[in-house]
């Protein structure tokens, strides 16, 4: 009983930690990340579309035997990852997905490809 109060205490502890991207918003001179936490706290985050490029792959979601594939949308700052939506995961279908793809591509921003990969979606 007290292990699983632990636990618990635990899963709350580090639940704070995790946010959620609840819309992605783009202007023609930057892109808004709207992010909620365990709290409903929000907060918006604001990236200039000058330094932005993005990838679109058939990637594994999830391990072990709960694993399966779909398509995931990585955006990148900089050559820094700024955030991944996984179809099935916080809210997020593969149609939104493909919108905020088809948005990104739409405002001319550069969509990076592995070298030697072939799980890359051409848009």
């Amino acid at each position: 009983m007290i292990y699983l109060a632990g636990f618990d205490l635990i899963y709350l502890a580090f639940s704070f930690r995790v946010s959620k991207i609840r819309s992605v918003s783009i202007n023609d001179q930057k892109l808004i990340i709207a992010r909620s936490n365990f709290l409903r706290s929000s907060s918006k985050d604001e990236y200039g579309l000058s330094g932005l490029d993005f990838s679109y792959r058939n990637n594994v979601i999830g391990y072990g035997r709960m694993a399966r594939k779909g398509n995931v949308l990585t955006v990148y700052h900089n050559e820094q990852s700024v955030f991944d939506l996984e179809p099935g995961k916080k809210g997020w279908s593969d149609n939104s997905i493909k919108d905020v793809v088809a948005d990104l591509k739409g405002l001319g921003l550069k969509q990076t490809f592995e070298k030697f990969g072939s799980n890359d979606i051409e848009v």
